[in-house]
């Protein structure tokens, strides 16, 4: 029953990341389009994701303990190592789950990466796009005359 616990857990640990990559990849669209209200609406729903990826930490931990004592296995022991142990045994559903779980991660990191990236490159060009308009200010000041700028 330990077991089938953890499993429970570990699968909606697995739902909760690939819901994360959903957002993100929809992000990635968002970012590329620069519309600035659905990048706020992801922003929001990422923020939401981690808490309850956050949230569903601490029932993983438990369930693990709880499982690796019943499977007489040290109190140190990781995730990977019951899998293994239960794969010895022919249970190889928490190996495959893990997997899927390792799958998802570097998924996520790619995209957020790319993400990343293209949220700098608008930043960069934001901040030139700044720059040339207060020189173009200063300008405007520099060549004015009676009040009025010649630019």
């Amino acid at each position: 029953m330990k077991v089938k616990t953890l499993t429970a857990v570990v699968v909606e640990q697995l739902r909760l990341l690939e819901v994360l990559l959903g957002i993100l990849k929809q992000e990635t669209i968002e970012l590329s389009k620069i519309h600035l209200d659905a990048i706020i609406e992801t922003n929001s729903q990422k923020e939401v994701m981690a808490a309850s990826i956050n949230a569903n930490a601490a029932p993983l931990q438990q369930a693990l303990a709880e499982a690796t004592s019943h499977e007489e296995m040290s109190a140190n022991a990781t995730l990977l190592d019951l899998a293994a142990k239960l794969k010895s045994k022919g249970n190889d559903e928490i190996s495959h789950i893990l997997e899927a779980l390792d799958n998802t991660a570097d998924q996520i990191r790619q995209v957020a990466t790319i993400n990343q990236e293209i949220a700098e490159c608008f930043e960069t060009s934001v901040k030139s796009s700044i720059t040339l308009l207060s020189q173009i200010i200063n300008l405007s000041h520099t060549y004015a005359t009676d009040r009025k700028s010649v630019v």
